[in-house]
């Protein structure tokens, strides 16, 4: 694999970054952009609360994945350490 010089690896994931964030659908864009909102007026537990914004993150990454690197089957990510924050460990 080559390596590009840190320049040029900024410049392409700013390009891809840019080029992610214009493709965003305008109702997901709302959706994401709302969620502090909705979440600051439902009346309901926390853990509904992180269903939420989970259920919205999932919305992003479904989007995401004509952008990422990896490929179906790929297994790398299960294998790498995901810090969570303790409030995740006990309710989910």
């Amino acid at each position: 694999m080559t390596e590009f010089p840190l320049e040029q690896r900024h410049a392409i994931a700013s390009d891809k970054l840019d080029r992610f964030f214009s493709s965003v659908p305008a109702d997901l864009r709302e959706c994401v952009t709302s969620l502090p909102r909705r979440i600051s007026q439902m009346n309901a537990r926390i853990s509904v609360k992180l269903q939420e914004v989970l259920r919205t993150a999932d919305l992003i990454f479904a989007h995401a994945g004509k952008f990422a690197i990896c490929a179906r089957g790929c297994g790398h990510c299960c294998h790498v350490h995901v810090p969570i924050t303790d409030f995740e460990a006990q309710h989910w």
